[in-house]
């Protein structure tokens, strides 16, 4: 494929790989997780676009063995209070299909989730959520499709009328 745009040439990858394999259609709605290594152990990560960071709980910071540098700071999720953060740690060695890199995570209480992936994460492996392919597509050197899970958003308060 000489001379042929490298964009399109990647996108025809991406479709080729669909094609194999062909998955059940999302059933229902919920949020993109996937797994993932985090300092040499497996979890599984939800993949929030809407976050500039990356976050993991406190508690698997510690399960993790994870070097935790005390930074105050706060942080604030949409519609809830401002938290204050335990501290940063820098520099933690993932994998994630073939990726393999560095991230910094933002450790603080997390009630609904151990890790979250953000757009921190996105950037540096040149990741796009295709949740309708229920994939993260990974555009390095060579393109590789990471399957995706969705499980339901948890209801943190009831809705008044």
């Amino acid at each position: 494929m000489e001379g042929d745009d490298p964009s399109v040439v990647g996108a025809l990858r991406f479709l080729g790989a669909l094609e194999k394999k062909k998955e059940q259609p999302i059933a229902g709605r919920g949020l993109m997780y996937v797994e993932m290594t985090i300092n040499g152990k497996s979890t599984r990560a939800l993949i929030d676009t809407g976050a500039t960071d990356n976050f993991v709980a406190d508690s698997v910071a510690t399960r993790f063995k994870l070097r935790v540098q005390v930074e105050k700071g706060k942080i604030k999720a949409v519609n809830s209070e401002a938290l204050n953060t335990v501290g940063v740690a820098h520099a933690v060695s993932c994998e994630m299909g073939p990726w393999k890199g560095e991230l910094t995570f933002t450790v603080t209480p997390l009630d609904d989730f151990d890790v979250v992936i953000g757009m921190d994460f996105l950037k540096k492996a040149r990741a796009v959520p295709v949740p309708a392919a229920n994939c993260l597509l990974l555009m390095g050197d060579k393109p590789y499709v990471v399957p995706t899970t969705f499980s339901p958003s948890k209801i943190l308060e009831p809705l008044e009328s």
